[in-house]
């Protein structure tokens, strides 16, 4: 059963693709023929302006009036269109035959071990959000436009092509599982109240071009591009500043004057800015010079108190070594007459 499933899922595919081949020449052959139409069937004269665009009706009408070399056109859109429609008739057959065989294969497939395998490994690449936020479960109205979102997260980052395929095929086919099998699911299975018909579950949304990836991935991805254009940025950025910068030859300071001129420079009237930058430089100036000036005079006060120290301190050792020396003796008297 596997192995017809697969083989009509294969034939399906292939029908799918000759239609969309068949389909793209028949668009094609439709727009040389629009071109063609235009140019000629205006020209003819007698004719309604409402035939003036091309139509199969419109061509039936005016054929015995037509260029060969736009019937010859005209014919050639027109079996392409005849191809495509038996395409589509043989496509429709194949697909609802695979749909069927697929089913039964399926129905087998879901009683075996494999199968819950499988939907353990991949149950959390599909979520389901249910309900508007302010919908009321006995409300059938409310019921009635409520929707069930699904989100499907499937990474195809496999480096190896054939691996990358298969993913890619993988995520494809699980769309198309999803959004075939949840309308049904729903109207089989959903619960409602008894004031309510029945439930009608319908798509009412359609991506022509499907992007299956993982969020996070999706999300780092999306740091590194803006971190990559963040800095591209800058030094674009950086760049244009420093070509306007070196474009502009206006004359900015007397130096430039003097440097291109080789002239001397007078004078020069500062402006308000000017003056009011000097004046703040000269205040600082003057409170760093008697800030200097008050730290010079601490300085000298306390040098002065260090020697005043110093020579109290040699005063008071000269009186100690003074009172420490012993007095002389006194002298002995001499007796007798002076002569």
């Amino acid at each position: 059963n596997i192995q017809e499933a697969n083989a009509l899922l294969a034939q399906a595919n292939e029908a799918r693709k000759n239609v969309k081949d068949a389909t793209k020449a028949m668009e094609t052959a439709l727009e040389v023929v629009q071109d063609a139409w235009k140019t000629e069937v205006p020209l003819i004269t007698g004719i309604s302006s409402s035939y003036w665009t091309y139509s199969d009706l419109a061509f039936n009408y005016l054929q015995s009036k037509l260029s060969p070399e736009l019937i010859s056109v005209c014919e050639a859109y027109q079996a392409a269109k005849q191809t495509t429609e038996a395409l589509q008739v043989i496509a429709s057959e194949i697909v609802e035959l695979s749909d069927a065989q697929t089913e039964t294969t399926l129905t087998l497939w879901r009683k075996t071990d494999q199968y819950k395998r499988l939907l353990n490994a991949y149950s959390d690449q599909i979520t389901y959000s249910y309900l508007e936020s302010n919908a009321k479960l006995e409300d059938a109205n409310s019921l009635a436009r409520s929707f069930i979102y699904v989100e499907i997260s499937v990474l195809v980052n496999a480096i190896d092509p054939e691996t990358r395929q298969q993913q890619q095929m993988f995520a494809n086919e699980l769309y198309e599982r999803v959004i075939k099998v949840v309308p049904i699911y729903v109207e089989a299975n959903m619960a409602v109240p008894n004031d309510y018909e029945g439930t009608n579950c319908q798509r009412i949304t359609r991506a022509d071009e499907i992007h299956l990836t993982n969020r996070l991935y999706t999300t780092k991805e999306a740091i590194k591009s803006a971190f990559i254009f963040a800095v591209v940025s800058a030094i674009v950025a950086s760049i244009i500043i420093i070509i306007v910068d070196r474009s502009d030859k206006r004359l900015r300071d007397h130096e430039t004057i003097t440097r291109l001129f080789n002239i001397p420079v007078l004078g020069i009237i500062p402006t308000i800015d000017d003056l009011t930058s000097l004046s703040e430089i000269k205040k600082k100036e003057r409170a760093k010079r008697n800030l200097e000036e008050k730290k010079e005079k601490e300085k000298q006060a306390k040098e002065q108190a260090k020697q005043e120290k110093q020579a109290a301190a040699q005063a008071k050792q000269v009186q100690a070594v003074k009172q420490q020396k012993p007095a002389p003796a006194p002298k002995k008297k001499q007796n007798g007459a002076r002569r």
